[in-house]
């Protein structure tokens, strides 16, 4: 199974890194892992984030398989979690349960999601998401909203 994980930088352009073998210094800002698949959401929060200047590092893992792959592995050790809930292969409440399951239950993970549905909320937060923050429709509520997750939960 190819690993696909991306380094989101400042920059428009996201190269897909081949190796996840490095550690990230602890002197950078935060490590954020972001479990999103829809490229344009994606998108969309790493240009959010980008101006957060606690942010240090973004990665990408495009389903919780892939996010599993990376925690369990310790290949990365990030401070915060933004979690989608549908995703294919395992989603969003699947990836939380297993996170919750493993010793990786102090990492805070905050699911970001379109669903408005009150089950998926209480779903995500009796598997342990620390909150639940439903999409903004424009760049200015989403770069307000990861403001107050990154100030509250990292």
């Amino acid at each position: 199974m190819k690993l696909a994980l991306k380094k989101i930088a400042s920059d428009a352009e996201t190269p897909r890194l081949r190796s996840v073998g490095r550690r990230w210094d602890q002197r950078d800002r935060l490590q954020v892992l972001l479990v999103e698949d829809d490229e344009a959401d994606a998108y969309l929060i790493r240009l959010a984030l980008a101006k957060n200047a606690r942010v240090g590092k973004v990665l990408l893992a495009e389903d919780g398989e892939e996010a599993l792959q990376l925690l369990d592995g310790l290949q990365v050790q990030p401070d915060l979690a933004l979690i989608d809930l549908r995703m294919p292969r395992k989603d969003g409440l699947a990836l939380l349960g297993e996170i919750a399951r493993h010793q990786l239950s102090s990492l805070p993970c905050v699911v970001l999601s379109s669903s408005k549905s009150r089950k998926d909320v209480v779903c995500a937060l009796q598997r342990g998401a620390r909150a639940f923050v439903f999409k903004p429709k424009s760049a200015t509520e989403l770069e307000s909203a990861l403001g107050r997750v990154v100030a509250k939960y990292a």
